[in-house]
């Protein structure tokens, strides 16, 4: 067991997640199961990660369960698909706002093996925590949470922009 400490992209507050590394497996991190829900968990990570915005449209995330081998024992149905998808929003494993699905904080925390060799860009440049949503600098594309950059936009000397934990420039 560990205590992953997590950025919640949501609010900015930092929160703490506890998790199970017994077998340093993924599937075995995860609560979730059977595997054909660990698939379709997957599949919608892989989606999330792969998004220019690191979000899909929650009709997307459930099409995603087509994608599933149907050979799988116990292969969600659609409504199933639903249930999933309503629990891993409630247990912050992933977040919908406006009918977009994103990771949540215990998401981003179970998955940051996965997120870092996917997306090494993916850490906010001021606080180091792994960033999916948030802002990035239009001159080096580095990533920072909105939160950090409310912060730096409301601090002394912006009245010019915020100047690029990256590349120094002013944005």
């Amino acid at each position: 067991m560990t205590i992953e400490r997590v950025m919640n992209d949501e609010n900015g507050e930092v929160q703490y997640v506890l998790l199970n590394l017994d077998d340093g497996e993924m599937m075995q991190r995860s609560k979730v199961k059977p595997k054909s829900h660990w698939e379709f968990l997957k599949q919608i990570l892989e989606a999330i990660i792969t998004s220019p915005d690191h979000s899909i449209t929650e009709t997307q995330a459930l099409g995603l369960i087509f994608k599933i081998p149907r050979e799988l024992p116990k292969h969600p149905s659609s409504e199933t698909a639903e249930q999933l998808l309503s629990e891993w929003i409630e247990g912050h494993i992933l977040v919908k706002n406006e009918g977009e699905v994103t990771l949540g904080f215990v998401g981003v925390a179970e998955f940051r093996q996965i997120i870092m060799s996917r997306l090494p860009e993916a850490h906010c440049s001021v606080c180091k925590e792994t960033c999916l949503a948030g802002t990035s600098c239009p001159h080096c594309s580095k990533a920072m949470h909105k939160t950090c950059y409310g912060r730096l936009r409301s601090g002394p000397g912006t009245s010019v922009g915020v100047k690029c934990h990256g590349c120094n420039n002013v944005f």
